[in-house]
């Protein structure tokens, strides 16, 4: 077998690692009863921490440049966790993870806005594909104006929004700083967002034993399946790894029907279908597909 084949076998191996472990993320989370906010505080407080292990080991380093910009894109991220919480605690896991995943569709937009990357002729229906499919979810309950729409729909969609907005950051970021750095940012931004809004809400319930084990687990497989993801594309460009994270979304729908028998209407299955053919495509045409491994890798890390 040529070095080149196994090393793309390698990434694939490690890509599809990186999606098992994000379906077991996404399943704890939803069978965890622990009010959202205080999720992301204990999951991103435990990803800080193996950042700093990692750094204390030496496999990476404590220092960061530009602050206003690792800022920016770990408030970005942590507004996305959240509501991709807050989503799967009040939706089915299989809408929330679909709503996710409309992420390069706003990235696409974000970029045209605000970096002034042209879109091409071929990227506009692939968004309005993504955004289409969307849209059959969020009305699949047979309501046409968004005071019949589901909290928990609304909140994956500004899941999907904000993290497309985070992932736009991540090219500017990458000019002055690392990916464990954006990484220690996004973690930290989302341990001071889900405290706060855990103070606010006076929310806080004490965990049991089991419970604060499943906690901890969220946020372990949460940090190994990004390490890994970003394992991978090392050796995957960014179509083929942002098309295989997209298994995702129907896995984790998969998995929520057998272990909490959560269904989908055939209507937002179809949505689904769009979401993903679209942002597949969109992945397909991204201008990180021409970036070397170095930078793959480093945009590979920018969402949850």
């Amino acid at each position: 077998m040529e070095p080149r084949t196994r090393q793309r076998l390698l990434g694939a191996a490690l890509t599809m690692s990186s999606v098992a472990f994000f379906v077991v993320m996404n399943n704890l989370t939803k069978y965890s009863t622990i009010p959202s906010e205080q999720k992301v505080f204990i999951r991103s407080l435990v990803g800080m921490a193996i950042v700093f292990a990692m750094a204390r080991v030496g496999m990476t380093k404590i220092e960061f440049n530009n602050l206003r910009l690792l800022a920016l894109r770990g408030g970005l991220g942590a507004l996305s966790v959240l509501a991709y919480f807050y989503s799967i605690d009040n939706t089915t896991l299989g809408r929330a993870s679909f709503f996710q995943f409309t992420y390069p569709a706003w990235g696409a937009l974000f970029s045209f806005l605000f970096l002034k990357e042209a879109l091409g002729w071929r990227r506009v229906p692939a968004m309005l594909l993504t955004f289409a499919g969307a849209y059959l979810i969020l009305f699949s309950n047979g309501g046409l104006s968004l005071a019949d729409v589901n909290r928990g729909d609304i909140s994956g969609v500004l899941c999907g929004l904000f993290s497309g907005a985070a992932v736009t950051t991540v090219r500017a970021c990458h000019k002055y700083d690392s990916t464990h750095m954006i990484f220690l940012f996004f973690t930290a931004s989302a341990v001071v967002l889900g405290g706060a809004v855990t103070w606010a809400r006076g929310s806080y319930v004490p965990p049991d034993a089991s419970g604060w084990a499943v906690l901890v687990a969220i946020g372990v497989t949460g940090t190994v399946a990004q390490l890994l993801f970003t394992a991978g594309y090392r050796y995957l460009d960014v179509a083929a790894g942002g098309s295989i994270a997209m298994l995702q979304a129907p896995l984790s729908a998969i998995a929520a029907w057998v272990i909490f028998k959560e269904g989908m209407a055939g209507q937002s299955i179809l949505g689904g279908a769009f979401v993903l053919a679209g942002g597949a495509f969109l992945a397909m045409t991204s201008r990180g597909v021409q970036l070397d491994h170095t930078q793959n890798t480093r945009e590979a890390a920018a969402h949850h």
